[in-house]
């Protein structure tokens, strides 16, 4: 059985602190695009993608 090594998410917690940002910024971040959001089916919690963190840090 092959499988695809499942991609690098961060928490929300993680974000904020990485950029130094408070949650509603967070969440306006994530409303207009910014970051990537991936959610848990039947779950209310809320991951970032690696790539949409990287790509803000790098500056592309």
């Amino acid at each position: 059985m092959d499988t695809a090594p499942l991609p690098k998410v961060y928490t929300p917690e993680e974000v904020r602190t990485i950029f130094n940002i408070s949650a509603p910024t967070f969440r306006d971040w994530v409303q207009s695009g910014i970051f990537q959001k991936i959610t848990i089916p039947g779950k209310r919690r809320v991951f970032i993608t690696s790539q949409s963190v990287e790509k803000l840090i790098s500056g592309r």
